[in-house]
């Protein structure tokens, strides 16, 4: 689904991890190829085996979509 809102370079994103890794959160085993939710601004990296990196990104695109909505306070 595409965004509706303005995407900043700071924001977490998903991407396709280049070198085998960690979850943040966790320290579950993410391997090369994986998708995972990513923060650039701390260079987090949260997984999807344990299912961190879709409640991040849906928490996000939820603060995202209200703050187009509403405004920015």
């Amino acid at each position: 689904m595409p965004r509706r809102y303005q995407t900043y370079s700071r924001d977490p994103r998903w991407l396709t991890v280049r070198y085998a890794g960690r979850c943040s959160s966790c320290g579950t085993a993410i391997p090369k190829g994986a998708e995972a939710f990513y923060y650039p601004t701390g260079k987090h990296l949260l997984g999807t085996a344990c299912g961190h990196a879709d409640d991040a990104a849906r928490d996000f695109d939820a603060i995202s979509f209200d703050d187009a909505q509403i405004g920015a306070a």
